[in-house]
């Protein structure tokens, strides 16, 4: 053991008795909290904050005799917790965490990670809902390249409790290396294990992970997930985080089954840690093995990249064989060349709250935006009461200069219909804006992203000025297509630096980039951005001083350059 780390364990207080590094034993001390007697051996009450929190030694465990419980009867702010005594980990080194739990409200996984500098770096990792029997909650992590020591702990910050017990963090053994130009280590899981793989979950459900034998796309096994008791949240396989160079393309696919729809969505690790989610559309549920594919270039300042196909009720998808390679040996530069860059700005769905506070702080900057409107839900308020606009809101839009776009009659995921309901959704949804505005309707922003070339056809005919999707994230002199404008989603994770970043880099390449909101509030939903933020990430675009035009309008212009 090194001298800075024999004084790094002696101020922190750790047991140096109880340390393990054995790759073959659970790392964490008295990790099923049998060994005390008034409090658990190696166990710490941690709390902060406006609060009171009961800690207690239970006789009733997930296993064994004994679990540990918190519980807060009053709440203001801060969190409380038992928290293990920290551990020694390796960077860059694989680890697998578990925990089993019980809860009545929901609860964050945060792991805190001591650095060789001496500060502490938080990490989010997932959440979990109220459950009154014991559930196991796992993931994989790989440890940072300068981290000393790790904590992992289920802090509770409302009024209620969660008690655990039988917790375990262990090594895992090195992944395969990656074979050819696969930049994914045991892709197809024919080693016979998830060796390089992590599951990965949050929320309220029950995930089962599996590899399968003789059920697989090619070669002989598979990666099974079967999720059970779906109340909110995700699971899914995720291979190890893949480096990526800036400014290159890349080429991606896998082989899945499902009996539920899924959707394909891709994690970017950028170089200052934040992370950005990025959604590349519906995969409908199949019972033969099917490939999905796309092609993505890397941001400037993006680091890793992780791909993966998430499950959001209950149901089971089954994939294999992962591939991703890099598609040019010389990172290509984006390619722009329009007569000057542009900017548009999208709210789809056509939400109540993107009338009152999202459109409203474009009037603020003299923006002009564009609102998909999903026409069902705005001519008749009772379908959800009222939290999509109505027909005088539109109307008032229109009359301010923002552009109206369809988005079919009831957000359709038009890859499932036949081609007589998809030719209705967009006929009936025109014929009814059109009839409100008393004018043209020629622009169609597509629900979920999801579109073949039979719908791009047949909307093609209704709508002449273009269609948007989600593809990421230029619309350059090279790549431009008016029947698939690429887009920039923004999500309540979507930090103001990843605009910035794509906002420079639509200025110094002459490209279009669309920003598509959603929700505008405080509902902490994944697709909602608070007011606040959207006034931060128009001033980014003011600051650059760049051109703001509605989509059609970007559309226009850029046809007469062509």
């Amino acid at each position: 053991m090194s001298l800075a780390l024999f004084i790094l364990i002696l101020f922190t207080g750790v047991d140096l008795i109880q340390l393990k590094t054995n790759a073959d034993t659970n790392l964490i001390a008295n990790n099923s909290v049998e060994l005390g007697s008034d409090n658990p051996n190696n166990w710490n009450r941690v709390g902060w904050g406006t609060n009171s929190p009961t800690y207690s030694y239970s006789s009733e465990g997930a296993d064994g005799a004994k679990s540990i419980k918190v519980e807060l009867s009053e709440y203001t702010n801060g969190d409380a917790r038992w928290a293990f005594d920290s551990v020694v980990v390796t960077p860059n080194q694989e680890y697998s965490f578990g925990v089993y739990y019980k809860t009545n409200t929901n609860v964050n996984i945060i792991m805190d990670t001591l650095l060789n500098d001496g500060s502490h770096q938080y990490t989010w990792h997932s959440s979990v809902g109220a459950t009154s029997v014991w559930k196991e909650f796992k993931f994989d992590f790989v440890a940072a390249p300068n981290s000393q020591m790790i904590n992992i702990y289920m802090p509770i910050s409302s009024i209620g409790y969660v008690q655990t017990d039988n917790y375990s963090l262990t090594p895992k053994p090195l992944a395969p290396v990656p074979s050819g130009d696969n930049l994914i280590a045991n892709n197809s899981f024919e080693a016979g294990n998830d060796l390089g793989w992590n599951n990965v979950s949050w929320g309220s459900n029950r995930p089962t992970y599996t590899i399968q034998s003789n059920v697989a796309a090619d070669g002989d096994y598979s990666a099974q997930l079967i999720m059970t008791e779906y109340t909110n949240g995700d699971a899914r396989w995720a291979f190890a985080n893949v480096e990526v160079e800036p400014n290159t393309e890349y080429q991606f696919s896998l082989f899945y089954k499902s009996n539920v729809p899924v959707s394909i969505n891709m994690d970017t690790t950028k170089i200052n840690g934040s992370h950005q989610y990025t959604w590349h559309g519906n995969l409908s549920s199949v019972s033969n093995w099917t490939k999905a594919e796309f092609n993505f270039v890397t941001a400037a300042n993006d680091s890793r990249v992780n791909i993966y196909i998430p499950i959001n009720s209950n149901g089971i998808v089954q994939t294999d064989n992962y591939y991703l390679k890099k598609v040019t040996t010389n990172p290509p530069q984006p390619s722009g060349d329009f007569d000057r860059a542009l900017v548009s700005i999208d709210f789809d769905d056509g939400w109540t709250s993107a009338y009152t506070k999202g459109f409203s702080v474009l009037d603020e900057f003299g923006y002009k935006g564009t609102a998909g409107i999903t026409t069902n839900y705005v001519r008749d308020q009772s379908i959800y009461n009222g939290t999509y606009m109505t027909p005088d809101m539109v109307l008032d839009l229109n009359n301010r200069g923002h552009s109206i776009a369809s988005h079919t009659l009831d957000h359709a995921n038009l890859t499932t219909l036949s081609a007589g309901e998809v030719d209705r959704q967009l006929r009936e949804s025109k014929e009814y804006l059109e009839n409100l505005l008393g004018e043209s309707v020629n622009y169609f922003i597509t629900p979920y992203c999801s579109i073949n070339s039979s719908i791009t056809n047949i909307a093609k005919t209704y709508y002449p000025t273009g269609i948007r999707n989600c593809d990421s994230y230029y619309n350059t002199a090279s790549n431009f297509d008016q029947y698939n404008v690429k887009s920039f989603p923004i999500f309540k994770t979507t930090t103001n630096q990843e605009i910035a970043d794509a906002l420079d880099t639509a200025k110094n390449n002459k490209q279009w980039l669309v920003l598509m909101y959603h929700e505008v509030n405080n509902s902490g939903n994944q697709y909602a951005v608070t007011q606040s933020k959207l006034r931060e990430q128009m001033q980014l675009i003011k600051d650059r001083n760049l051109n703001v035009v509605t989509s059609e309008s970007a559309i226009n212009e850029i046809l007469r350059q062509l």
